[in-house]
Formats: structure tokens, C-alpha cells, sequence
């Protein structure tokens, strides 16, 4: 097989500001520039023709969008899937309409996917899946699994994980077989979401809070999150508020700001923390009611006129009205009332989110749980220490997990780095989440405040923390590392032969049908008739025969027999012929290969 593998990575475009649009920004170009492989990707959010999408990508390999091109398939876009594992749910924003079409078009060797069960499990059902080698890292956030979600992953041949934590959630799920191997396939290694070390960096602090108008006498507590109902807005907000009470007097509490890098509207269950802070504010019976907090809580701003980012109070969105989908307010920089808080489709730069970063003194992050949590490695990268939920992915950047598989790794507690520069908050209580099933941690507001505390004021443990912190991003999280470990994944994956899935013939069929059989045949004679000439089989299965045959001979009419060999014909032929009519309207038999890649040693 002289060719280049084909690869297509199925997820969220590339070109966006979500967590899996990060992670495939920047590991296709990298494995694009080995020259390697023949790459295509098929992203979520974004249409075929998306200037801004082809802006990035600057025809370095082929893209394929999921939003809809044509009236006709907007109709089918709004679908809701018939399939009973998801049914009811819009699979198509995924891609599950398109896919079809796109794997018989780019006719891949290997599919990747790096989302959740639910955004991929329509791949493993798709008519081309005897025809690729399928690997998936979900998004281990929580335990146990679904066991939907388990089967699925068995079926995969290889399933990667963003943590060591994913790692270990998966293989002590994972069913153990006679051979003493588990029946997902798991790679041992955790595929970390690296970080851009050249954008985040470390910056001078002074100079970064004069640019964004922000005093360097404020001790800044930040976070960077999606507004999503697992992130725990309030909770956070709530435990700020309780440091700034709990320790009133106390010089760094006091000045101490809580910096918002988040969306208001973002979606049906995003948090509308502007009207939280307006309760804390003036509500006295609320739990952690702290006057004066509205002027302690910062929001950043993206303006969409001058494209500049800013800081304003979090409290000047509440009741705003939502115009074009966003609140508006006036930008400092250029006065137009154009500036909003940024979304996953526009707002900040990479440039400008390292900035961002660099106003904080302490990187902050209590979601019920992750499967991974990006932002607190990019925080760590710009020498900004983090405290963090202690709970799935979050667990390994604070403290010391001794997972299942770290034994026959070689890891132990004091070569394990990924804890550098990092703090947990104890979990207050776990529950189980109705919509998964799965456990879920609220982290301890108390904890959640004094930890805060304690390391605002401990100003030289603080700077060793944030030293550390980059030390950490260096070792576990840098790109150019954790590239290497897919190229090894990729290069090891064993493809099939394409003349006998891609490049084969399209072939012309037919319906099965019943046919006028020879008189005179014995029952034995009949069920071989019927292999041959309705089944069109080579040869006729004796054991199948056997069952026939017994038929036969308890009363059952040979037309009957007839219908049902018909039936299990064209049941057969089902999945080859619609395989076959989709690759006839996408343009006929394949291309040969291109330039063959240099031997692998091949385990999959």
C-alpha cells in the first residue's frame, strides 16, 4: 500500500475560540507540515465556503463545513435524529447528515474525533465504517461512564484520553477479557491540550494593567470559561464574596478584584451572573451578601468596531437590553456603543487572551467537573498560579492523583510535574447529574475562599507558584511534545488495503427476488438451490443449511423458506448498496494513492 494515509478529524471548526477548535488548530498544521499524511477535517459551526476558516487554513489541507449551503439542506440540518441512542437530539449540528457524503468524497484511512459520545456516536454508525480505522478521545469528565457511552468506545480501535485522568476512568470501566486485556482500547498516554508557549508567556504585569487602564495596587483573581451551567459562576462569584467579607480588613482582600472572561447572553443555560452580583450587592438575607461587591467584579469586552479588548464592571450588563444577540456598551477606546463580552465566534486574539492572563495574580476555576480545563494551563503558561476544583482532569494541575496506570508508566509522585504552579478546592459534595447519570463535584465555597486568601496574601509563595506554574506548562503542556505522541498513534495505525474499501468497483444492484425453482428437488437440493441461486453464495453454508433443512422437514411450506432467503438477501446487501449510491453521487471510483509514507511498525 504505496500511498499517504488519509485522515479526516470530525469536530468544531478550527478557526473558532472553543476548547476543541484550540486543540485542532494546533495539531493539523503540525502533523500537515510532516508532509506525511493527506489531512481533510470536517468542522462543526462553520460552512464550506467560510472565508474566515479558509483565511486560516491557507489551503494547507481540505475542509468540509457542517452548517448547511442550500435551502435543502437547512431543511435537513433542522432534523432531529430518529436514531433511539439519540433521539430527539440535533445530531446534524455535528455533522451526522453531511458525513456520509464527506467520507465518500475525501475516503479516508483513519476518522478522529475529540468531542463528546454524543457529537461522534453517529460515526460508528455510519455504512463506511468497515472502511476506516475510527479513533476517539471523548471528554472524560465525570465517573462512571454511561454504559452507552462504553460500548460505543468499544468499538473503536483505538480511544485516546485528554488526562491522565481519562485515562484511568476508562480502563477501570473497561470491561477485562480472557487475555487479561481491557475491551477498550485506551491509549496509555494522556493527549494533554497543550499550550502556545511563544503567545503565553509571562509579561511585565505593570505594563500590561497600564494598557488596560487597570491599577497595579488590585490583587487580580481571574477566570476564563465558557458561561455553561457546569462552570459555577455563582459558586465562584460567591466565594470571592465571602473572601472579601471573611477577611475584611486585610489589605490584599480588600483592593483584591475578580476578573470575568466569560459571555453574557451565551446560551439557554449560561448563568446571568450580572443579576448575581446585583443580589449579593442589595439582597442582605443572600448567603454571601457583600455590599460593595459590584465594584469588585470586572467583565471583559471585545468592541466590535475597533476590534480592541477592554475591562468594565461585570454590573454594567445587568438589564441591558440584547441587541443583535449581544449587549452593547460604549468602548473606551473608540466611544461606539460596540463593545460586548466576548463569544466563541469573535472577541480576543490569542495575543490578546495572553494579555488577559498576564493582569492576573491567581487563576481561578470551579467547574463540577472537566475534561480537561485548557485555560488553567494557558493561565499556568503566563506564570499565573491556579486553584482549581479537586475533581476529574482539574485534580492532576493541583495534586498529586496516583492513578491505576501510573505504576507501569514509571510516575510517581516526585517525577510528576503536572501539579506544579497549582492548588485544589476541596469538593464541598459530589451528586449525581439526571441529564448523564454521572457523578458531578460542587467544590467547597469556604475552602473556595480561604485558599483564595491564603495565597493573595503569601506574596513570595505566590511568585514561586507562578514560577512553577510555567515550569509545569514546559514540561507537560508544550505543543511541540505532545504532537509527537499522535504522530506515533497515526503512524501505528494499521490501514486497510483501499482496492478493497475506497478503490473498489461500484457495482450496479439488484433487487433480491423470488424465482421459479427446478421441480424435482429434494429438500436437501432445494436449500442448496436457494444458496446459490437467491443468495448468489459461492458455496453453500452447511451449518445454515442444517436449520433449513430441519425446517422443511417439520412442515414449513418452501415458499416460506423462498421469502426468507429473499429477505435475508436484501438485508444483506443493504449497507453495500447505499454505500455504493452515495460514492456514485459524490463522482464514481476512487483516485490512487499518493506518495507512499516510509514503513511503520503497525499495531492497531
Amino acid at each position: 500500500m504505496n500511498y499517504k494515509k488519509r485522515i479526516l478529524f470530525c469536530g468544531e471548526a478550527s478557526n473558532l475560540s472553543t476548547g476543541f477548535s484550540t486543540y485542532y488548530r494546533e495539531l493539523i498544521p503540525r502533523l500537515v507540515a510532516t508532509g506525511k499524511y493527506e489531512i481533510a477535517e470536517f468542522g462543526s459551526y462553520a460552512r464550506q465556503n467560510d472565508p474566515k476558516v479558509h483565511e486560516f487554513i491557507q489551503g494547507r489541507w481540505k475542509f468540509y463545513g457542517v452548517m448547511p449551503e442550500s435551502q435543502e439542506e437547512a431543511k435537513q440540518f433542522q432534523q432531529p435524529s430518529p436514531h433511539p441512542r439519540t433521539r430527539g437530539q440535533n445530531t446534524n449540528q455535528f455533522g451526522e447528515y453531511k458525513f456520509n457524503h464527506v467520507v465518500a468524497d475525501f475516503k479516508p484511512d483513519i476518522v478522529i474525533d475529540i468531542r463528546d459520545w454524543w457529537m461522534l456516536e453517529y460515526q460508528e454508525r455510519s455504512v463506511f465504517r468497515p472502511w476506516y480505522k475510527w479513533v476517539v478521545m471523548p471528554t472524560v469528565d465525570a465517573e462512571p461512564q454511561a454504559e452507552e457511552w462504553m460500548n460505543t468506545y468499544e468499538n473503536a480501535e483505538m480511544v485516546l484520553a485528554y488526562s491522565d485522568y481519562g485515562v484511568h476512568a476508562l480502563r477501570r470501566q473497561s470491561q477485562l477479557m480472557p487475555n487479561n486485556k481491557r475491551k477498550v482500547r485506551v491509549f496509555p498516554k494522556a493527549m494533554r491540550p497543550g499550550v502556545d508557549l511563544e503567545t503565553f508567556k509571562p509579561m511585565d504585569k505593570a505594563e500590561i494593567r497600564e494598557h488596560w487602564n487597570l491599577s497595579k495596587e488590585n490583587p487580580v483573581i481571574g477566570t476564563v470559561m465558557r458561561n455553561q451551567s457546569r462552570k459555577l459562576y455563582p459558586d465562584l462569584i460567591d466565594g470571592f464574596a465571602l473572601m472579601k467579607e471573611k477577611f475584611k480588613g486585610e489589605p490584599q482582600v480588600d483592593k483584591a478584584v475578580l476578573l470575568i472572561h466569560s459571555s453574557w447572553p451565551d446560551n439557554a443555560h449560561s448563568y446571568d451572573y450580572p443579576r448575581h452580583i446585583m443580589r449579593l450587592e442589595s439582597l442582605e438575607w443572600m448567603p454571601y451578601h457583600s455590599k460593595g461587591i459590584r465594584g469588585s467584579v470586572l467583565q471583559s469586552m471585545y468592541c466590535h468596531a475597533c476590534e480592541e479588548p477592554s475591562v468594565t464592571f461585570a454590573m454594567n450588563l445587568w438589564g441591558k437590553p440584547i441587541q443583535d444577540g449581544r449587549i452593547k456598551l460604549p468602548c473606551p477606546h473608540c466611544g461606539k456603543v460596540e463593545a460586548s463580552p466576548p463569544g466563541t465566534a469573535g472577541g480576543f486574539s490569542r495575543e490578546d487572551l495572553a494579555k488577559l492572563y498576564n493582569l492576573m495574580d491567581l487563576y481561578v476555576q470551579c467547574s463540577i467537573c472537566e475534561g480537561d480545563g485548557m485555560p488553567i494551563q494557558e493561565a499556568k503558561a503566563c506564570g499565573v498560579p491556579t486553584l482549581v476544583t479537586d475533581y476529574t482532569a482539574m485534580r492532576e494541575k493541583g495534586r498529586f492523583p496516583n492513578y491505576s496506570h501510573f505504576e507501569e508508566l514509571g510516575i510517581t509522585k516526585d517525577n510528576y510535574t503536572c501539579t506544579k504552579g497549582g492548588d485544589v478546592i476541596d469538593v464541598g459534595r459530589y451528586y449525581y447529574e439526571p441529564e448523564t447519570n454521572c457523578k458531578r463535584a460542587h467544590p467547597d465555597v469556604e475552602d473556595m475562599a480561604f485558599k483564595m486568601r491564603a495565597m493573595l496574601t503569601a506574596e513570595q509563595n505566590l511568585k514561586n507558584l507562578g514560577r512553577d506554574a510555567r515550569e509545569c506548562t514546559e514540561e507537560n503542556y508544550d505543543w511541540n511534545k505532545i504532537w509527537k505522541q499522535w504522530e506515533y498513534v497515526l503512524d501505528n495505525v494499521k490501514i486497510k488495503d483501499r482496492s478493497e474499501t475506497w478503490d473498489s468497483p461500484i457495482e450496479t444492484h439488484e433487487e433480491f427476488a423470488a424465482v421459479p425453482v427446478p421441480e424435482g428437488l429434494t429438500d436437501e437440493q432445494y436449500v442448496e438451490w436457494l444458496y446459490l441461486n437467491i443468495l448468489k453464495y459461492p458455496a453453500v453454508d452447511p451449518e445454515g443449511a442444517k436449520t433449513w433443512i430441519q425446517h422443511l422437514g417439520m412442515g414449513v411450506p418452501r415458499e416460506q423458506i423462498m421469502k426468507q432467503f429473499v429477505a435475508i438477501g436484501n438485508q444483506q446487501s443493504d449497507g453495500t448498496k447505499l454505500r455504493d449510491q452515495i460514492r456514485q453521487q459524490v463522482g464514481g471510483t476512487v483516485a490512487q494513492g499518493n506518495v507512499a509514507a516510509r514503513p511503520q511498525q503497525e499495531f492497531i
